[in-house]
């Protein structure tokens, strides 16, 4: 099955096709720069969700800045596993794991934050901190320590 993503949820070693540019002229003329086009193949070599994003094509290395490899649209048969508080505004994702210990993994799973159920990033304040979530029919804010404990797999991307 293939899953439509973000480059930049796609872990380490996955191959997959870039299929859209989600961005204005000055994203397409970025694109460009980089020699990539549409339908391309192209492997993530380093993506450590913080930093840069290195993929290689065509025997070529290209290093990506973060913000940028959110605009590109892939196709993958990987299934992702990325941190909550990664994942981009109005994009849907279902949880995997709930990494958190003790009373904050309690607290985490009372309100409704357990395996495969499924959220949507509503909004981030100013400064990232904190994340608010659409879970069960409800909005709920979380810490950015908290939503990085929460391992999800996006399902369907806002472009």
């Amino acid at each position: 099955m293939k899953i439509i993503s973000r480059l930049a949820y796609c872990p380490e070693k996955s191959n997959v096709r870039i299929i859209k540019i989600d961005g204005g002229l000055g994203a397409q003329e970025n694109f460009k720069r980089f020699g990539l086009k549409l339908s391309d193949n192209v492997q993530v070599i380093k993506n450590s969700l913080s930093g840069h994003l290195f993929i290689e094509t065509n025997a070529e290395l290209i290093e990506m800045g973060r913000e940028f490899s959110y605009k590109v649209i892939v196709e993958t048969n990987n299934v992702l596993d990325c941190p909550l508080d990664k994942i981009k505004i109005g994009d849907i994702a279902i949880i995997n794991k709930v990494k958190a210990k003790g009373e904050i993994r309690r607290r985490l799973m009372d309100m409704g934050l357990v395996k495969n159920t499924t959220i949507e990033l509503i909004r981030k304040a100013p400064l990232g901190d904190p994340i608010e979530i659409r879970v069960n029919n409800f909005n709920l804010s979380l810490r950015l320590e908290e939503a990085e404990t929460i391992l999800v797999s996006p399902i369907k991307i806002k472009y």
